[in-house]
């Protein structure tokens, strides 16, 4: 799917004639004006927002959880079940599914869609660093780790 939305041939269930009138449509609303005054964020601040919230606030998040959990009797100690807690925190920490590239897909929408899934190519080429920044860390914190 990924794939496909990167090399812009994805399939799509609408019902369309692929003609030229469209690809010029589709190309006219690009470019068209934010209605509402609303603009769009450029890309490297989608994915700096993206990685922030992905990999810096729901990490201490659920970090923050676990300790409530654990201090009200809810969530294991680590010495009882440290995988859990690894899981809990990896869960986290992971890079954005790819299904909001197919619901795009689905209700036609090719341009988003294409969109939406080079952004993600991105935040998975750039989650390399953080992630093994993170698995260590929360190797350590769950006591999987010498």
């Amino acid at each position: 799917v990924l794939a496909g939305s990167l090399a812009g041939g994805a399939p799509s269930r609408s019902r369309s004639t692929g003609g030229a009138a469209e690809t010029a449509v589709v190309e006219a609303e690009a470019e068209a004006p934010p209605v509402g005054g609303r603009r769009e964020l450029s890309t490297w601040a989608s994915l700096v927002s993206i990685m922030a919230s992905r990999y810096l606030l729901s990490p201490a998040i659920a970090w923050s959880l676990i300790i409530a959990l654990r201090k009200a009797g809810f969530f294991p100690p680590v010495a009882v079940d440290p995988v859990l807690t690894f899981v809990v925190l990896l869960q986290a920490a992971m890079p954005p599914a790819q299904n909001s590239v197919i619901m795009l897909q689905v209700v036609g929408d090719k341009l988003g869609a294409k969109k939406l899934s080079r952004m993600l190519f991105m935040l998975y080429l750039l989650a390399v660093v953080p992630m093994s920044f993170l698995v260590s860390f929360f190797l350590q914190t769950a006591s999987l780790c010498a």
